[in-house]
């Protein structure tokens, strides 16, 4: 599969307007069965989502409009969900 090939979702989340503490830290997760992206491909292998390998929220990052104060720290960010494996050390921040 080529790297164009790979669509997946963006999944709202809420994140700290300074990014700060965005790390892997215990919140790895495999997909259950029926899980409505287990056949999802993963953004950066293509390989989905629901083949029984851990799975990360990886924030994709701030849409340059919530990058402004928004009085409680907290701004509106894009999120894929991709392999652990994928994610790696120090590739990604991930929630």
């Amino acid at each position: 599969m080529a790297d164009d090939d790979v669509v997946g979702r963006l999944i709202p989340c809420r994140v700290r307007q300074s990014m700060i503490n965005v790390t892997v830290h215990n919140r790895v997760y495999t997909l259950a069965p029926d899980h409505p992206m287990v056949m999802d491909p993963c953004q950066v292998c293509g390989r989905l989502l629901g083949d029984h390998k851990p799975v990360v929220g990886v924030v994709l990052g701030i849409a340059p409009e919530d990058r402004l104060t928004s009085g409680d720290g907290w701004v509106n960010a894009a999120m894929a969900i991709v392999h652990d494996e994928c994610a790696g050390p120090g590739r990604f921040a991930a929630v």
